[in-house]
């Protein structure tokens, strides 16, 4: 892998974790049609820690929140810190849902990284997925602890679909969240907040599957990971930003517009 490589690997990671356009999908084009090496685990590895990184650093105060209040003993919990301990309990929930269905249907899902035509498939439902609160316009009155277990089963349910390459996980999530009746501040919020222990286990099984694979240079290394964690922190204050103004649907322009290159070319 090249100086190059690195960079641009780690700037479309960092910019498609975010942005709901399916990162995973735009590496399997990057590898298909640039003849890019998306298939570099260590590499991996990084450009998701600085991706991660990014998250953390964008929603620590709520982070830190929820981690707090669910450590608190429930006697001494203030309102807003049951609140918060009913939000974790969520996350945990979407966790294990989206968590038991990615390793029981593993095989499937790495097969769907095979082909340009399944990625541009899952580009154009990942386009209607976004325009659905558009068409829906679901009512947004509910706070993130006023989820519930039947709801935050079925986010599982919806970032478990966005393993697949082209459907993307934030713009899942974030729709899904909005038509459970979510607030849209919520909504982004939420998505990002139910990713952060999915993608700490991904990684923590990538990290078992190095075997010393060690074969990227540290100046790659560290060149993916400062373009992914920049990308992804401008990426993810900017999308916040749009979800609370309603825009999701020109994303969804976007992708439909990549799935017909795609199906062209």
């Amino acid at each position: 892998m090249s100086v190059i490589e690195s960079i641009i690997l780690g700037i479309l990671q960092g910019i498609t974790e975010f942005l709901p356009v399916s990162s995973s999908g735009h590496l399997v084009i990057a590898q298909k049609m640039v003849g890019l090496d998306s298939k570099q685990l260590l590499f991996s590895v990084v450009v998701h820690v600085a991706t991660l990184s990014a998250t953390l650093v964008v929603l620590r105060k709520q982070v830190i929140q929820i981690i707090s209040a669910a450590c608190k003993r429930p006697s001494t919990k203030t309102l807003q810190e049951r609140d918060d301990t009913q939000t974790f309990y969520w996350i945990v929930i979407t966790t294990i849902v989206t968590g038991l269905l990615g390793f029981l249907l593993k095989d499937f899902f790495q097969a769907q990284f095979d082909s340009i035509e399944k990625v541009a498939t899952c580009l154009m439902v990942t386009g209607i997925i976004l325009f659905l609160p558009t068409w829906l316009k679901p009512k947004q009155s509910k706070y993130s602890h006023q989820i519930g277990p039947k709801n935050a089963v079925l986010l599982g349910l919806a970032q478990t679909l966005a393993i697949l390459p082209g459907i993307s996980r934030s713009g899942t999530t974030i729709v899904t969240c909005l038509l459970l009746g979510l607030k849209r501040k919520d909504s982004g919020e939420m998505a990002f907040l139910i990713s952060i222990p999915i993608i700490l286990a991904a990684l923590l099984l990538e990290l078992l599957d190095l075997h010393g694979q060690l074969t990227v240079p540290l100046l790659q290394l560290t060149l993916g990971f400062l373009a992914a964690f920049t990308a992804g922190w401008i990426s993810l204050h900017y999308l916040l930003r749009w979800v609370r103004n309603g825009e999701l649907h020109y994303f969804g322009l976007y992708c439909w517009l990549a799935a017909a290159i795609l199906f062209i070319v």
